[in-house]
Parts: C-alpha cells; sequence; structure tokens
C-alpha cells in the first residue's frame, strides 16, 4: 500500500517572482523600441524621399520653362512696321541683374522672347513678347517664389517686379550668369547700354537653390546652361 506523506510530496502552486516580472518587462520594452524606432526611421526616410521628389519637380518644371523662353530670345528685325517698332522701343531687349531679398540671392531677368504662351487659338504660335523672371518673399520666412511675367508687346507691359504668377516656390536662391560672345561670364547684362549694348549673350548659366532642412550648409542645388541661337 502506498503511503503519501507531507509537505515534501506537495506540489508548489505556479508563479512568477517580482524579479522575473521587472526582467520580462524590461525585455518586452527594449523590443518594442526597436519595432518603434524602426518604424520612425522608415516613415523618416519615406517623408524625406516624397520632400525630395517634390522639389526636383519644381525644379524640373521651372528650368525647363526658363530654358525654352531663353531658346527663344531675339532681337527684333529692322523690316518690322513702324508699330511694332514702337512697341519694341518700349520694351527691355535683354536686361539681367543680381539681386538680393531678405538678404537671399535673388536674380532677375528681362527680355524679349517668341516663346509668348497664349490660351486663345487666334493668335500665332510665336508671338513676340516681353517675358520677366524676378522674386519675392514666400510664404515661408527664408524663401522665395519666382515668378513669371509674360506681356505681349501689343500689351502695355508691366511694371518692374509686377504682373507674374508664381513659378516656383521655397527656393532659397536664384541666379543667372551671362557670358559673351568669347565666353567671358557677367554678373549683369544689359542689352540697352554699357558693353552689351545690341547683343545678347551667348549663353546663361541658371543656378536654383531649395533648402535641406536636414542640412542647412548643403542646399538642393540644381543647375543648368542654355544657348542663345541669337545670342553672342
Amino acid at each position: 500500500m502506498e503511503k503519501t506523506t507531507g509537505a515534501g510530496n506537495q506540489k508548489a502552486e505556479g508563479g512568477f517572482t517580482l524579479l522575473e516580472i521587472l526582467i520580462a518587462t524590461f525585455l518586452f520594452a527594449l523590443v518594442v523600441s526597436a519595432v518603434l524606432g524602426a518604424y520612425s526611421g522608415t516613415f523618416g526616410i519615406i517623408d524625406e524621399t516624397e520632400s525630395q521628389e517634390d522639389i526636383y519637380q519644381k525644379a524640373r518644371i521651372a528650368l525647363e520653362r526658363i530654358t525654352g523662353d531663353l531658346e527663344c530670345a531675339y532681337f527684333p528685325e529692322r523690316t518690322q512696321s513702324s508699330q511694332t517698332e514702337l512697341a519694341t522701343s518700349e520694351a527691355i531687349l535683354f536686361h539681367g541683374e543680381k539681386k538680393e531679398i531678405s538678404d537671399l540671392p535673388c536674380g532677375e531677368l528681362r527680355f524679349l522672347s517668341l516663346a509668348h504662351l497664349d490660351v486663345s487659338d487666334e493668335k500665332p504660335l510665336a508671338e513676340p513678347a516681353e517675358i520677366a523672371y524676378y522674386g519675392a518673399t514666400g510664404g515661408d520666412e527664408g524663401v522665395l517664389d519666382l515668378y513669371r511675367s509674360d506681356t505681349s508687346l501689343a500689351r502695355e507691359r508691366p511694371e518692374s517686379g509686377t504682373g507674374g504668377v508664381i513659378l516656383c516656390k521655397g527656393l532659397s536662391s536664384i541666379d543667372f550668369t551671362y557670358y559673351d560672345a568669347e565666353g567671358q561670364p557677367r554678373e549683369n547684362w544689359n542689352s540697352d547700354e554699357g558693353p552689351s549694348k545690341g547683343k545678347l549673350p551667348s549663353r546663361v548659366l541658371i543656378l536654383m537653390e531649395f533648402p535641406n532642412p536636414a542640412d542647412s550648409n548643403r542646399p538642393y542645388r540644381f543647375m543648368t546652361g542654355v544657348t542663345i541661337p541669337m545670342g553672342g
């Protein structure tokens, strides 16, 4: 006959000690922190990539528009009608000037071009116009908005720095460099007077910069050069 004796054969009730609970809590916190850190890093990369893509898109559109306008820059022929000659004489042939707005470099450009944009089907595709690019302070501090003005020579031209529509937002700077027929760079260009009188630059270098939130000393930079067929 089997005997059962006292407490020595009694099964201890299951449970966790306080130390085991603390260790499990610590390990769980480590795992959660690692997972949240991975997710945060992933979302940060996604946000940064989307922001860069937006900047690249804005820069591409702006540079393509400026390039197209400059490639169609021209001087009017002397055989035009007197009315057109009068309208042309009041327009700026080609004027580029370095400026600053709120300590931000912002070049201003104004010239005659055949790249007039018109939604009407009644007018020719290549209509002479005075095109201007200028900047203004944006909605956020420390950035610029780039404006484009496009006015037919048959209409009254707006004053400098007015009458345009926003082409690009959020710039930290925009700069133009002009090259003469010998390839020498110039910071300014004036076809109405001085050594550039009666001439178009042979080439224009365009530099655009956007602020980099991750590193203020390394802005996003975009550069292109445009050869002007009638220049030089």
